[in-house]
């Protein structure tokens, strides 16, 4: 039977450098509640810094009453990170050929004009599997991500589209730990606070 540094050793073997279009898992243990057991698709990772979206936490609200009716979406919200939260921002599959529009990994794509969206939903529906809305995002300065890769603090995983776009994006965390064998299965279970297990 292995002991808990040997797992935490395993679970954190061979770990890949975050990337465009990675996903980063919260390490299990980190305790800041911004992104507590988290999974942030990176849409963007360069020299200069990085930026993603958390994919897991869906807000009480959506596009509508996020907008005051500007923007007349009935999709929900989720919580994509504690920078400009008072900002929407989309995650899609709609095509990165509108303006302001960046790719990210195969069809996905992030941000774009307001009237680039309105032109989208008249060719594409803008249900839950084809794009994904966003209050705030999650940032990174120069070297920071880097610096919390070293420590331990993400676990990077290569983003699927059905991971970004799930429609049980609670279950995206545990799944993900799953999928790490023995180590994750472990740790998928780690209470909200380990000292008191």
């Amino acid at each position: 039977m292995m002991d808990f540094e040997q797992l935490e050793k395993q679970l954190f073997a061979n770990r890949p450098l975050p990337r465009t279009g990675s996903l980063l898992l919260a390490n299990p243990f980190l305790r800041d509640p911004n992104f507590r057991k988290t999974v942030v698709l990176l849409v963007e990772h360069t020299h200069e810094g990085a930026l993603g979206f958390v994919l897991n936490r869906r807000m009480n609200l959506d596009v509508i009453r996020a907008t005051e009716g500007a923007v007349p979406v009935g999709e929900p919200v989720y919580y994509g990170g504690p920078v400009q939260m008072d900002t929407l921002f989309y995650v899609h599959r709609l095509g990165d050929d509108w303006e302001g529009s960046h790719p990210v990994m195969g069809a996905v794509a992030w941000g774009g004009s307001l009237m680039g969206l309105t032109e989208a939903r008249q060719y594409h529906p803008l249900g839950e599997d084809n794009i994904r809305f966003f209050a705030g995002y999650s940032g990174w300065s120069r070297g920071q991500l880097e610096a919390e890769w070293e420590e331990k603090a993400w676990l990077v995983f290569p983003a699927q589209e059905a991971d970004i776009f799930s429609t049980e994006p609670e279950q995206i965390y545990p799944q993900l730990l799953l999928k790490l064998g023995v180590p994750g299965a472990f740790f998928r279970n780690v209470p909200e606070d380990p000292h008191l297990n």
